[in-house]
């Protein structure tokens, strides 16, 4: 909206130096509907804007103008601007998205060992029950022997928490803000249980799994991960064969031609 005086496109509004403002290019500001006060505000304020901004844009010519080339910068922005959309579109409209288990294989094998852990995780299973339950004793045996629907069915029963969680996988700090303070970080190895007494209750962790600060990183730990990987590896794989095929198709075509740099 920057055009010099215009009488074709109604009155002028405003006027910074050179550059107008008229009243044909507010049209689009105001909506059906919309309430008088709220027309005149949202008016009003672009107005203001632009202003200040033809303000700075005047100043600009003046200042950098002799030191750039505005139609260069506006032909790449442009070219830019169109690659990218093109792109985009061609993304959407031809990429593959569908992810096998096979391809998630293929990927965490190349590259799991380049994605160190940058904290311990694991899965396990806590729960906690009154110190004095009913039938702890034996509780302990069934939990200890892996008498799932014992262990289970007392919990249904008595369990003041309870976390079962065998696929996702949490960071060690955070279980051990659910235990007791002074419980140690090098307690927590695959395959341990421990039962720990603290403020009337019997607190009970099994590690399931357990990988330590630097390890490789299981798999569904970093699967989302290795998913953006799998799609930008066929996102650059797309765009390169599509740019060979069009680059070709221009060359046989002779649409492309070089010509000899001026050496003067």
């Amino acid at each position: 909206m920057d055009q010099r005086a215009d009488i074709d496109r109604g009155d002028v509004v405003a006027s910074v130096y050179d550059r107008y403002l008229y009243h044909d290019d507010l049209a689009s500001l105001i909506t059906e509907g919309m309430p008088i006060q709220d027309s005149v505000a949202t008016v009003e304020s672009y107005i203001d804007k632009w202003t200040r901004d033809q303000a700075v844009i005047v100043e600009a010519e003046r200042y950098v103008a002799d030191d750039i080339n505005i139609d260069r910068l506006v032909d790449d922005y442009r070219s830019s601007l169109l690659s990218y959309t093109y792109e985009k579109r061609l993304v959407e409209d031809k990429l593959d998205t569908v992810i096998t288990e096979s391809d998630y294989d293929r990927v965490y094998a190349t590259h799991a060992d380049q994605m160190p852990l940058n904290e311990a995780v694991l899965t396990y299973e806590y729960f906690s029950v009154p110190a004095k339950a009913r039938g702890i004793d034996r509780f302990l045996s069934d939990w200890r022997s892996d008498r799932k629907e014992r262990v289970e069915k007392f919990l249904s029963k008595n369990a003041i928490s309870f976390e079962v969680d065998t696929t996702n996988y949490t960071s060690a700090s955070v279980l051990l803000t659910r235990l007791p303070q002074g419980f140690e970080k090098k307690r927590l190895k695959a395959g341990a249980r421990h039962i720990v007494n603290h403020n009337d209750a019997e607190h009970f962790v099994h590690i399931l799994e357990y990988h330590d600060r630097g390890d490789r990183p299981p798999l569904t730990y970093i699967k989302e991960t290795l998913r953006k990987r799998i799609l930008n590896d066929r996102k650059q794989a797309l765009m390169q064969a599509v740019r060979d095929n069009l680059y070709h198709i221009a060359l046989d075509n002779n649409k492309i031609k070089r010509h000899s740099l001026s050496t003067q």
